[in-house]
């Protein structure tokens, strides 16, 4: 949980990282679409990535820590925000796959 907190804190520092481990795979597989996929850190990871410019063909975050120091306890529509849903969760997966047909054809 330290590493987390200190990467979480140092954005720079993570944005350094995130780029490093970048360049090596696109040395190993330079003729391969890089994409990122994260879930929770690893979603705010991609996140950052994408913030930082990355040449990335798609960027997928689940559930990606979007911290702020005023959290909404709603939703823009003034609804409440959603408990767990399983039919959104399956559209989101749908919506990642079609997404990967539409990059890599």
């Amino acid at each position: 949980m330290k590493a987390m907190g200190r990467l979480r804190g140092d954005p720079p520092a993570m944005r350094q990282r995130l780029r490093a481990t970048l360049d090596l795979l696109r040395r190993l597989e330079p003729d391969v679409p890089q994409m990122a996929i994260g879930f929770c850190l690893g979603g705010m990871a991609v996140l950052e990535m994408a913030r930082d410019g990355q040449d990335l063909a798609a960027v997928v975050s689940f559930h990606g820590l979007l911290e702020t120091a005023l959290p909404a306890d709603k939703r823009i529509d003034g609804s409440p925000n959603p408990a767990y849903d399983a039919s959104a969760d399956r559209q989101s997966w749908a919506a990642m796959h079609s997404l990967f047909d539409e990059v890599l054809g």
